[in-house]
């Protein structure tokens, strides 16, 4: 955090969009420790439980910041590499605009946008981020690391160390208070400013058109698995069966462990994958046939 660059900058109200994702079972495993009366002897056991809490954390920035560099590629036209943190620089690029704030198991990403009139650099930037979102989702799980986030459009303010404001505070909201499993939830304002998109460049409108959909519940989502991500053709399928065969297993180890809470977030998002199991077929993902089940 450079404190002294953000010391004395004026404050200004702009658009912005903003992500927020948060990695869901860290307080489980963070609690198992912090139960430990002190002093904490150093076991086996507890590297154990280290390597628990700390290696979903290096797994969720590890493809949060693969992720960037997916959105990197679409802005330079470079292919994006695979060599962690510093394959996502953003000097000189259109990704430069992109920014992020990580914190612990959470990360915020934020973008300056011009509402009234999207230029296309604002619309190839939207595009990658939410690629980048789509891609990061399905690769997270693939390791075994279940997110939940939302994203939304308003005012806010660059503070030189993080952004806050309304739009913050709406991605927040979307991700702590009607996420509910691992899901992206689409804003209002984010879903009006892609219909914008749409009308005003036509070469994105089939893009901006089909890259959300409705769950459910009736609320939008970054449908990661639907068309527009399919035609992209970004996903690896092997990397998409492996994410649904973990998504599968933890549902199941909830049964086994009756726990009906937990069990029924999970059984909406293998619901999902499922869902999109006419998209997919070809690459022979989910199999010959789709289990029928409730997951309920």
């Amino acid at each position: 955090m450079n404190r002294d660059g953000a010391r004395g900058r004026a404050v200004q109200p702009e658009y912005f969009c903003v992500a927020f994702l948060d990695l869901l079972g860290q307080k489980t495993r963070l609690d198992a420790i912090a139960r430990l009366p002190l002093p904490v002897q150093d076991t086996p056991e507890l590297r154990e439980q280290f390597e628990q809490v700390f290696t979903p954390v290096r797994n969720f920035h590890d493809c949060f910041f693969d992720a960037l560099d997916v959105i990197n590629s679409i802005g330079t036209g470079r292919p994006p590499h695979r060599d962690g943190p510093a394959a996502a620089g953003p000097a000189g690029s259109v990704a430069g605009r992109l920014k992020y704030q990580a914190f612990g198991d959470s990360v915020f990403l934020y973008l300056p946008i011009d509402l009234a009139s999207p230029s296309q650099s604002d619309a190839r930037l939207i595009r990658g981020l939410l690629l980048a979102l789509g891609w990061a989702m399905v690769g997270m799980m693939n390791e075994g690391v279940f997110p939940r986030g939302g994203i939304d459009i308003h005012i806010a303010a660059d503070l030189g160390y993080g952004v806050y404001g309304p739009a913050a505070c709406s991605a927040y909201r979307l991700e702590s208070c009607e996420a509910d499993y691992p899901r992206i939830v689409v804003g209002s304002g984010f879903c009006s400013y892609l219909e914008s998109i749409g009308a005003s460049i036509p070469s994105l409108s089939e893009f901006s058109g089909r890259v959300t959909w409705r769950d459910t519940d009736d609320l939008a989502i970054l449908d990661y698995l639907g068309e527009a991500f399919r035609q992209e053709k970004q996903f690896d399928p092997a990397v998409v069966k492996e994410a649904y065969g973990r998504a599968k297993a933890l549902l199941d180890s909830f049964r086994q462990k009756g726990d009906t809470h937990l069990r029924a977030k999970y059984g909406r998002l293998v619901h999902y994958f499922e869902s999109r199991v006419n998209l997919w077929s070809d690459q022979g993902i989910f199999g010959d046939a789709v289990e029928k089940r409730g997951h309920d």
